[in-house]
């Protein structure tokens, strides 16, 4: 019965191991989320200066990324997007990309920001060049956990 005993303290907690170890095995990193912030519903953006959007809430850290569909009115020119962070009663430039330059036929493009914190956002669309319109067909602002 001792004997019995004694191989049941041994036994148990060996199977206790393999089995945390088969579900250890079994377990996935869980994938890379991303969530769409805002986007502009179908509402062409027209502009000769500037142009922004409504707010919106990002509700945690993460990189910001913006899709956009872009053309101009007659020539070629070019426009920023700016992000802007309500702190206070005030709208701060948080990070602006790269020159974003349009034709008369339309075309697609992706913008990343650096991590920005939770917070109420606004995108400002800011011409560059040329006294045509610029237009924004499209656009939507997203978080990911990735750049």
């Amino acid at each position: 019965m001792v004997k019995n005993l004694l191989r049941s303290f041994v036994v148990i907690p060996a199977l206790l191991l393999g089995l945390s170890a088969g579900l250890a095995g079994n377990a996935q990193p869980a994938a890379a989320s991303s969530v769409y912030l805002a986007t502009n519903n179908g509402v062409t953006y027209s502009f000769t200066k500037s142009v922004h959007s409504p707010a919106f809430s990002n509700s945690r850290r993460g990189y910001l990324k913006i899709h956009l569909q872009r053309s101009c009115a007659t020539t070629d020119g070019s426009f920023i997007v700016r992000l802007q962070k309500r702190v206070g009663s005030n709208w701060v430039v948080q990070t602006v990309t790269e020159r974003i330059r349009c034709t008369t036929s339309r075309g697609y493009v992706t913008q990343t920001w650096s991590s920005q914190p939770a917070g109420s956002y606004r995108i400002e669309f800011y011409a560059l060049t040329g006294t045509n319109q610029k237009r924004i067909h499209y656009w939507g602002v997203y978080r990911s956990d990735t750049p």
